[in-house]
């Protein structure tokens, strides 16, 4: 039995691995099912997904709910994965869900997401969320997460390029894999969409789920935007805010909870367009939609601007460094201590400088420029977290 969490968590990290637990719905059945036995609204999308999340969860929680959260990546520690209003799963309570649940994790060898997700279940559960927002892994269909069988409401963030390997390497192939987490006569919500991706959830949708669509926004500047004739701020610089943040609006509507606007201003989700000091911006994009946005985003900036990126090697690193070239006055590859983190031999494109110390690489960043952003993968920024960065 583990008693201490960092061994407990040496546990689950080992068990790391990109194949699902094609078994664990047998395992939740042998439970009867917790995931079902408390109300859910399940998120999909290839970005956006934890910001739409952490704005609806503020909305809620300003309607006096208890909203249970689970999200991956990890960005400052695992037990961040699991939280109830904006509180982490304590360590004790993560040990104790480990432990009672030791012997099935064994008997189905399940992976690390899939002991995350059965840990956050069960602590819901127990604790009596009102509602809990689940967060999809990877792509929907094939999620351990769609063993939700009827959630209140289905959300689609956003359709782009991301684990093609895994979802197909066309934006249709990719909708049909983030479609198959809607369940009969339960509402679909969806985000501005491609007209490709569009088209597959409208055809897979028809006559089994009602479909809302997310309207139009005006952005007003400053993080003031206009949704359906209303006035709203947000507390981010990030122009693909504004949509996230209208998406969590459009979603009380449909389930038909009164908004209180100045919850939006409490949400605060770490790495994205962050400002973690004057001038120093992390985000976490990690394709090429995510990229595109920050992009718009950084735009806005005021002075010289300079872009520090690390990646791991699954994403489309050069793609997303050229789209970087006449957008910034400096770009610059870094890596970080991680086994699949793109190196600087990796990389031979002109106009990209190169510096292996990424906190070396900031620090004459910050000398020198106006603004910089820190971008490229999570788990560089979480990486940069835990190193204690120095931010002033």
């Amino acid at each position: 039995m583990f008693e201490d969490i960092d061994v407990a968590l040496e546990y689950v990290f080992k068990r790391l691995r990109k194949d699902q637990d094609k078994d664990i719905h047998l395992l939740f059945a042998e439970l009867d099912n917790p995931q079902d036995k408390f109300k859910t609204i399940h998120i999909a999308g290839t970005n956006g997904k934890g910001s739409t999340l952490s704005y609806l969860r503020c909305l809620l929680e300003a309607n006096g709910l208890k909203v249970g959260t689970f999200t991956s990546p990890h960005y400052e520690h695992h037990l961040d994965r699991i939280r109830i209003n904006d509180s982490d799963i304590s360590e004790e309570r993560f040990l104790f869900y480990l432990n009672k649940y030791y012997s099935l994790i064994e008997k189905y060898n399940m992976a690390m997401f899939g002991i995350d997700f059965l840990i956050a279940c069960a602590y819901f559960l127990d604790e009596g969320v009102d509602v809990a927002l689940i967060e999809v892994g990877i792509g929907g269909r094939h999620d351990i997460t769609n063993l939700l069988h009827h959630p209140e409401l289905c959300i689609i963030t956003s359709v782009g390029y991301d684990h093609l390997e895994l979802l197909g390497d066309t934006l249709a192939a990719i909708a049909s894999e983030k479609v198959g987490i809607v369940k009969r006569d339960v509402p679909l919500l969806i985000g501005k969409l491609d007209n490709e991706a569009k088209e597959v959830i409208i055809k897979e949708c028809r006559d089994y789920a009602p479909l809302y669509e997310m309207g139009e926004y005006v952005d007003l500047g400053e993080g003031i935007f206009k949704y359906k004739e209303e006035t709203y701020r947000i507390n981010n610089k990030a122009k693909y805010q504004l949509h996230n943040a209208s998406l969590a609006l459009e979603a009380c509507k449909v389930l038909n909870y009164p908004i209180h606007k100045e919850a939006l201003l409490k949400m605060h989700w770490r790495g994205r367009f962050e400002e973690v000091a004057q001038g120093l911006y992390f985000d976490g994009a990690h394709n090429e939609e995510a990229m595109r946005a920050l992009i718009a985003s950084s735009r806005n900036l005021k002075g010289s601007l300079a872009v520090i990126c690390a990646f791991v090697k699954r994403k489309q690193y050069l793609k997303m460094l050229e789209m970087w070239k006449g957008n910034c006055d400096y770009l610059c590859l870094t890596s970080f201590p991680y086994d699949s983190a793109v190196t600087l031999d990796d990389v031979d494109m002109e106009g990209v400088d190169k510096c292996f110390d990424c906190f070396e690489a900031i620090a004459d960043a910050r000398l020198k420029y106006d603004n910089v952003v820190v971008c490229g993968s999570l788990y560089f920024l979480s990486y940069l977290h835990n190193s204690q960065f120095p931010r002033k």
